[in-house]
């Protein structure tokens, strides 16, 4: 029997929070081929993964979940502010504020603050 989309994607959460990255993706994975799954949850489930790859400093796999997430859903600030982040880490400051200025326009309320951050790393 198959598992739910949702216990999928919960799996992979508790596997995250246990640090178990590859377990976590594995799950996030399984969730993507799942018939269930909805265009929300596919870019839930990238983003994710994205965060996985964050914390091993991957960040280019880790831009292109995030690029993935925002296919599915081009409005989605959290995977904008998650890609500004990557980029920021790879010293693509221009491409980070892009991000960071579209996650505001869009009310995320914490790229305003790191968008001042990253201007000031492209000022010097």
């Amino acid at each position: 029997m198959q598992k739910s989309i949702a216990a999928l994607k919960e799996e992979g959460s508790r596997a995250f929070a246990m640090k178990d990255y590859e377990k976590a993706n594995a799950a996030w994975n399984e969730a993507l081929q799942h018939p269930d799954a909805t265009v929300t949850d596919i870019a839930l489930i990238h983003n994710n993964k994205a965060a996985c790859f964050m914390v091993k400093k991957q960040y280019e796999q880790a831009v292109s979940e995030c690029t993935t997430a925002l296919k599915s859903n081009p409005e989605y600030a959290m995977a904008l502010v998650r890609r500004a982040k990557a980029f920021e880490n790879m010293g693509k400051y221009k491409d980070a504020l892009a991000d960071l200025h579209k996650a505001s326009s869009l009310g995320h309320e914490d790229s305003k603050t790191a968008e001042q951050r990253v201007k000031a790393l492209i000022a010097g």
